[in-house]
């Protein structure tokens, strides 16, 4: 039970819903008047990006197959890299932790769920979690330096 609930919780982490929910946060902004609202979708392409480029270079082997307990809740796009180091599940859900205007224990609790959860699925190692949350958080913190710099102009 536990590791279809862990399953259902990643998926929130995948690219597409991550990507659904940047689009709905920028559409939340643009709605009470920031007109710079498109940099939120934007950077989550960018992280994503990021993510892919670093896992193509930093040689870190993903967990073995028989230790994977994931199960496949959610059919959607699948694409499998050589290198696991950072977490791309992670680094979204930091990255959008980062720059909802949510409480903060909500969002610790949420980008601790996924760290965990992305573990104990045998999906990633911890090194790779905590190189997706270094990654999400630098991408929130450039993000919020845009945002004030955006908000002077």
């Amino acid at each position: 039970m536990l590791d279809v609930l862990a399953s259902i919780f990643g998926v929130l982490g995948r690219a597409e819903v991550c990507g659904g929910i940047a689009l709905g946060l920028a559409v939340a902004r643009w709605r009470r008047g920031s007109v710079d609202a498109w940099w939120v979708p934007a950077l989550v392409v960018v992280v994503t990006l990021i993510e892919i480029a670093v896992k193509s270079m930093v040689p870190q082997a993903q967990p073995p197959e028989e230790l994977s307990r994931s199960d496949d809740v959610v059919p959607l796009l699948h694409v499998t890299f050589a290198g696991a180091f950072p977490s791309g599940h992670v680094a979204r859900i930091a990255f959008l932790a980062g720059i909802a205007r949510i409480p903060t224990w909500l969002a610790a609790l949420a980008v601790a769920l996924m760290m965990i959860s992305r573990v104990y699925l045998g999906d990633h190692w911890t090194s790779d979690v905590f190189g997706g949350l270094f990654l999400g958080l630098l991408g929130a913190q450039v993000a919020g330096v845009a945002e004030r710099r955006l908000r002077r102009h």
